[in-house]
């Protein structure tokens, strides 16, 4: 699964600021707070795709999920791995 998410856009300057912690997740209830895990809608607001992208991402086994209780859980880390694994060089 490729993201069409270019690693010289803007966009992915920012996601990966907030990926690696050097931007605050936007919402009043995370604001630092150190989140750890995220639905896969703020997975996909945070990466720049849709919420669908990050689902099939899942399914397909290319972006690891926790599940607890009835919950789907991305972690920080695990959308940060696949990010860049998605990156191309310049």
């Amino acid at each position: 699964m490729s993201s069409h998410l270019s690693a010289s856009s803007p966009s992915f300057a920012k996601v990966r600021a907030r990926i690696e912690g050097n931007a605050e997740v936007d919402h009043d209830h995370n604001r630092g707070n150190g989140v750890l895990a995220v639905s896969p809608a703020e997975a996909g607001r945070l990466a720049g795709v849709g919420r669908t992208t990050i689902y099939q991402a899942i399914s397909c086994g290319d972006l690891k999920s926790l599940k607890i209780g009835a919950r789907r859980l991305v972690t920080v880390e695990a959308l940060r791995q696949w990010l860049l694994k998605h990156e191309v060089g310049p």
